[in-house]
């Protein structure tokens, strides 16, 4: 089988924290791209983690191996994941001294078995 590709976050600026709606897990294996083409503000930086849930309501984040490395500025990251429940969503947190915002968006890659 071919794998799927699922925008969690659509391109497109951010000035606040959030997170994406729930997504179904198909596969054991996740890859997440996170594809960032701008940064703006004062001392910008942008967090995003990957949490997990068994009822797609409840969510826990899983720490570290399951979190992309912080950015300050424009850029790309991959992460490679296993799945932890039958759930999982994206979760950004944007902080700032003044106007910060980023631009981006992260693309999830199920590997169905």
């Amino acid at each position: 089988m071919l794998p799927k590709h699922i925008a969690v976050h659509a391109a497109g600026a951010e000035t606040v924290t959030g997170n994406s709606a729930a997504v179904a897990v198909t596969s054991k294996e996740l890859a997440f791209a996170l594809h960032c083409t701008a940064a703006a503000g004062t001392s910008p930086t942008l967090d995003v983690t990957i949490e997990w849930s068994g009822d797609g309501v409840n969510f826990v984040d899983a720490g570290t191996p399951d979190a992309f490395a912080q950015l300050v500025a424009a850029g790309d990251e991959v992460l490679e994941v296993t799945a932890k429940a039958r759930y999982y969503r994206v979760v950004w947190t944007i902080t700032g001294s003044a106007g910060q915002s980023f631009t981006f968006a992260v693309i999830a890659t199920h590997f169905d078995i």
